[in-house]
């Protein structure tokens, strides 16, 4: 009698309780977010600056646009002097590598060509947003050399794998480098040269280990710092069915760049955003050089090389 007098005081408790609770509803005023000038740069020797502006926005916009701010005023100097204007220019190019952004309008001048150890500086400003600045510099470039393939065949789990191994040969600067390898490949659909990232495997002491699958950036960065020798030599791995329709992949290319010191710390950070899970990691910071704004202006030094495919013979 007890025990059901108990469970029915508690019921009745959590009947009273539920009902008492008042809901209340807060508004909060966030101050009126104020957008800066958005910079993105990467600039190596003997090609034109191609400068992308844009503008920051606040987390609680529901769209955010990337068209280009056409009317703004981008000027670069170079060792402290005034080098040239960029003016905007509407382009669709595509660049085989990650340092270009597709499909959107840039700054660019072809007679603003920056040199190796020089550093240059960029001015931009617009109507309606404060001006912005940054500075970066060349770094000496690290030569990649292709060295030669082989078919090789491992077992994995009790089944057979058939790998393409391309060996690779990079210089080794005498001072402490951060560098940034990857691959990308040539296709041709409907007459049409399409460039495109591959994924490969590496399992390596220096540069990691990748899977070889698009789970990831298609990229690694990794330093020398405990290369010793003048050379350095690497292999990455291709699953053999990736190579098998070669009438639509005649060239693979092999780049390493060389990173100035805003590129390296760019692209740290934006690793490891990449890499984060918001449900168990702290928010991790882009890094941006841009003074008064945001993005990156670095200077970068791509060596590359090529492995050619003979569609004809499914050779290569």
């Amino acid at each position: 009698m007890k025990n059901s007098f108990n469970k029915s005081f508690l019921i009745l408790f959590g009947i009273i309780f539920c009902f008492s609770c008042t809901t209340k509803t807060y508004d909060i005023e966030l101050d009126e977010y104020t957008p800066h000038l958005a910079v993105e740069c990467f600039f190596t020797a003997g090609e034109p600056f191609s400068v992308v502006v844009t503008s920051t926005h606040s987390n609680t916009d529901s769209v955010i646009p990337l068209d280009t701010i056409k009317d703004a005023e981008v000027r670069v100097y170079e060792d402290g002097g005034f080098m040239n204007n960029l003016e905007w220019a509407e382009t669709n190019t595509y660049r085989p590598n990650i340092f270009f952004t597709e499909g959107v309008g840039i700054f660019t001048n072809p007679n603003a060509i920056p040199e190796v150890g020089k550093r240059y500086r960029i001015e931009v400003s617009a109507p309606g947003y404060d001006p912005v600045y940054a500075e970066s510099t060349i770094p000496e470039k690290s030569d990649l050399s292709y060295l030669g393939h082989d078919h090789i065949t491992e077992e994995e789990n009790d089944f057979t794998y058939q790998y393409l191994r391309v060996f690779l040969r990079m210089q080794n600067p005498d001072t402490l480098s951060h560098f940034f390898f990857f691959i990308t490949m040539r296709s041709y659909y409907w007459n049409n040269s399409i460039y495109h990232h591959r994924y490969p495997m590496i399992n390596d002491p220096i540069l990691g280990i990748t899977t070889g699958q698009n789970d990831g950036n298609g990229y690694v960065l990794f330093s020398n710092e405990f290369i010793e020798e003048d050379y350095y030599d690497f292999h990455v791995k291709f699953y053999q069915s990736d190579t098998t329709k070669l009438e639509n992949n005649p060239r693979v290319f092999f780049h390493l760049a060389t990173l100035s010191e805003e590129a390296y710390h760019y692209c740290e950070t934006l690793e490891l955003y990449q890499e984060l899970d918001p449900r168990f990691s702290e928010p991790v910071w882009i890094y941006s050089n841009v003074e008064g704004g945001a993005g990156v202006f670095a200077g970068i030094n791509i060596s590359t090389d090529s492995l050619i495919f003979t569609a004809t013979s499914n050779t290569y």
